[in-house]
């Protein structure tokens, strides 16, 4: 089951990636930093996310 959240940020994800594709197809001047701004702050916080559902989920099974 997918949570509401995780949709909205699934959604937002596709957004981005289509954002890229469509910078990337005209050749916009502003990919670069872009694809900075996803490295750094997007991927930064969906391993941040992960760390905390996981460690929320593993103290959650009595450990």
């Amino acid at each position: 089951m997918v949570a509401r959240w995780e949709g909205g940020l699934f959604l937002g994800y596709y957004g981005a990636y289509v954002g890229s594709l469509f910078l990337a197809a005209m050749q916009h001047d502003a990919l670069p930093a872009f694809s900075t701004a996803m490295w750094t702050v997007v991927i930064s916080l969906t391993v941040l996310t992960l760390l905390g559902a996981s460690l929320r989920e593993w103290w959650g099974e009595g450990h």
